[in-house]
């Protein structure tokens, strides 16, 4: 998980962190299973972030871990 300012630059560092972390441990990131989700980022940007690093955007609801997230903490089944 990374949390950061709506910006190019800052995706292109994600970028940069996630291959060095791949060259140093010698591990593979899965891209199938790697994504993106906004927190009051433009619609617009994020497919452009998610282009750049390639990932696929999160949808919610989403499952982790076997568990399925739906946002609403208003529900009693969340």
């Amino acid at each position: 998980m990374f949390l950061y300012k709506d910006n190019i630059q800052n995706i292109a560092t994600i970028k940069r962190i996630v291959r060095c972390f791949e060259l140093a441990l010698r591990l593979k990131v899965n891209l199938s299973m790697s994504f993106v989700r906004d927190i009051r980022v433009d619609s617009l940007n994020l497919q452009r972030y998610a282009a750049l690093i390639n990932y696929r955007i999160m949808a919610i609801p989403f499952v982790y871990l076997g568990i399925l997230i739906d946002g609403n903490h208003k529900r009693v089944n969340f």
